[in-house]
């Protein structure tokens, strides 16, 4: 979410604004989310948050091609000339 503020517009787009949140923990448990870097946030987790966040979150993922889990990323499928930013807040 904070890169979407930084250097996006920190819109919802208004496909996502229509999802209800069974739909987006649907869509968001796709990806693996950690609150420490180390664990997967389970689905229980992943559902005490708002509509809103899930919300921003999901369009944040969407809008900026975010792969959220690096670790499942494979190097050989990555385009010679590509920057890479991965960070960790741990």
């Amino acid at each position: 979410m904070a890169y979407d503020y930084l250097y996006g517009d920190g819109e919802i787009p208004d496909e996502i604004a229509e999802m209800d949140k069974p739909e987006l923990l649907k869509r968001l448990y796709y990806y693996q989310f950690s609150n420490t870097g180390k664990t997967a946030l389970n689905e229980y987790s992943l559902s005490t948050y708002s509509l809103d966040s899930l919300r921003h979150i999901y369009a944040s993922i969407k809008k900026h091609h975010n792969r959220v889990d690096i670790t499942s990323f494979k190097g050989t499928r990555l385009p010679e000339d590509v920057e890479i930013l991965t960070y960790s807040l741990i």
